[in-house]
């Protein structure tokens, strides 16, 4: 079990013999309050990038559907074919961001 996770146990109300475990997928407090500093500081770093790697890293990891490279190469104005070598780039200077933020 993930220290994500916690246990429940209930009884049913018709055989208390019965124990039935549950995973509670939830966060606990502290977990949750930790991956919400943590967005927040991707948040902050993403803020800080130049324009085109901002817009780039938006179109690929800030949508529930990322557009396609063709569409992203237009959009951004450059070829499909350098927008790998782009995002590793952009994800290089946003992890030296992350780095001095702490």
């Amino acid at each position: 079990m993930s220290r994500y996770q916690r246990t429940r146990t209930s009884f049913s109300p018709d055989d208390e013999s019965m124990i039935e475990t549950l995973v509670d997928e939830a966060l606990l407090p502290d977990d949750l309050l930790l991956r919400m500093e943590e967005q927040h500081q991707v948040r902050i770093a993403v803020a800080a990038l130049d324009d085109r790697c901002r817009k780039l890293l938006t179109m690929l990891f800030y949508q529930s559907h990322p557009p396609s490279y063709t569409e992203i190469a237009a959009t951004l104005g450059i070829s499909e074919g350098s927008i790998g070598p782009t995002r590793a780039r952009c994800l290089q200077k946003m992890r030296r961001l992350l780095e001095h933020q702490g």
